[in-house]
């Protein structure tokens, strides 16, 4: 175990964000942010959120179509005492909807770009992270920080609802800081540096790259479905950015080869999807 228990996922990454202020926290195409700056931009957010009503164990529904918008929100949410409920924009709007009422959510997170969450959530008071970017932008940063302990919510996260109604999973700090712990101690994470995150933040398959990444100190490398399920450029982008962790399912990487080759080198480490919720 490299992690206190008594911890919040919260409390590991103002860990690295101290520690390591000024290295690379997240890639997204042309953009780079480092653990300073996620944590002053995580944080400006959370303040504009926490003026809005969000406080602890708050239900947030977040949908955005940029993943490092993403990945500050669902930061921000965090900072509040909140906890995200994370919603793809390619769900149908009945599903979207059902989630929104369910956690009877008054306050949304989202972009211009996510039409269908949009519609859905209609009735609820929006933050539109890039319509309203200057605005929030001008926020101070979180002044009202509320103490996050290990058995607030991080999020809730919704079943497929396949043999019936979708049903909210909670998730506590306790979970995932126990999760990324089980992680560290089973698999050669300290070799990792850098790592993918393909998967949608939608279910839990993204969340052994996005927190391992982020409260071990390494860089997150972040695409948009389109982009990671393009087989030549997902090849030219790993030929020319080190990846040491990628998580993914075996029929994915199957879908992934080009020209009979296999989209990493051996010696990188491939985490093929066989992880439950974290509980």
């Amino acid at each position: 175990m490299i992690f206190p228990k008594n911890k919040s996922i919260l409390d590991l990454f103002a860990d690295q964000a101290t520690v390591i202020p000024n290295e690379t926290a997240i890639v997204f195409e042309e953009k780079k942010i480092t653990y300073q700056e996620l944590d002053e931009k995580s944080g400006r957010l959370a303040n504009y959120l926490q003026q809005l009503g969000v406080t602890r164990e708050t239900l947030v529904p977040v949908c955005l179509a940029d993943p490092l918008e993403m990945v500050v929100a669902i930061i921000a949410i965090l900072k509040t005492g909140g906890a995200y409920v994370p919603v793809d924009p390619e769900f149908p709007v009945e599903r979207i909807a059902f989630m929104i009422s369910d956690t009877a959510a008054q306050v949304v997170v989202s972009d211009t770009r996510s039409s269908t969450f949009l519609a859905a959530a209609a009735d609820r008071h929006i933050v539109l992270c890039d319509e309203q970017e200057d605005q929030i932008s001008l926020s101070p940063g979180i002044t009202a920080k509320q103490e996050v302990i290990a058995e607030n919510l991080a999020y809730v996260i919704y079943t497929s609802g396949s043999t019936g109604m979708p049903k909210g999973v909670l998730i506590e700090h306790r979970n995932l800081v126990d999760y990324v712990n089980g992680l560290y101690d089973t698999l050669p994470l300290k070799q990792c540096r850098t790592y993918a995150l393909g998967a949608t933040m939608a279910t839990d398959l993204g969340n052994t790259v996005l927190y391992s990444s982020l409260v071990l100190g390494g860089t997150l490398h972040l695409f948009t479905k389109e982009k990671f399920n393009t087989v030549t450029y997902i090849h030219q982008y790993f030929r020319t950015h080190k990846i040491d962790c990628l998580k993914i399912v075996p029929s994915h990487w199957k879908s992934l080869s080009l020209d009979g080759k296999d989209l990493l080198p051996v010696k990188l480490l491939i985490l093929v999807e066989r992880h439950c919720t974290p509980h």
